[in-house]
């Protein structure tokens, strides 16, 4: 068995361990590289004169969402700026990349750093999408518990949205799903990061 645990902190403080595959299993094989394809697979690279700023950058109360960011960019950590420059920035001809529909939250009321992830329900959509695949080669999922929460919420919006239609569109125009989920609105919050708050919190108990 390849084993490379390693163990890791994450934003919250909450410490966790994360470990390799086994090499003698060739199901435990597939589902990783199900897995690790698919999320290379979910980054999509668009012109930025094809999105509106909303397609970018969503505000709901004190929080800003950033859904993507300029490709290459020097300056990734200058959110304010990056926020403020978001008109300029669809005028122009650059490239914006999202990753899934991961995305970086800015609220200072909330987070002393001025940034918070919200990556778990895109990695929810990750582990969901390598799972139909090892399905439909015939092979079993090894760990159904592994990121349980995530697909589960996952599954349940993609056939909502009709499977076929959600996993096209999360591959070629991220920024139609993410609106999609944003302008959903749950408990005064908008389903996305309603979900990304209700998984991360559910990590840290």
């Amino acid at each position: 068995m390849f084993d490379n645990r390693q163990n890791f902190v994450n934003s919250a403080g909450i410490s966790y361990t994360l470990s390799g595959i086994d090499l003698h299993d060739l199901s435990d094989i597939r589902g990783t590289i199900f897995h690790e394809w698919t999320h290379v697979m979910e980054k999509s690279i668009l012109q930025a004169s094809e999105l509106t700023s909303d397609d970018i950058v969503h505000i709901d109360g004190d929080s800003k969402y950033i859904n993507a960011m300029v490709d290459n960019s020097q300056s990734m950590q200058d959110f304010g700026n990056y926020i403020a420059n978001v008109n300029n920035l669809i005028s122009s001809n650059a490239t914006i990349t999202f990753n899934g529909i991961s995305t970086i939250e800015i609220n200072q009321n909330k987070n002393p750093h001025n940034r918070i992830m919200h990556n778990q329900i895109s990695e929810g959509a990750t582990e969901y999408i390598a799972r139909l695949v090892t399905e439909m080669v015939g092979d079993k999922v090894i760990d159904p518990d592994r990121y349980k929460t995530q697909v589960d919420f996952v599954r349940k919006i993609f056939e909502s949205l009709g499977v076929d239609e959600a996993l096209t569109t999360y591959f070629t125009a991220p920024h139609k799903l993410i609106s999609k989920l944003e302008n959903m609105k749950v408990k005064d919050t908008d389903v996305l990061h309603y979900l990304s708050d209700f998984v991360d919190f559910a990590m840290m108990n």
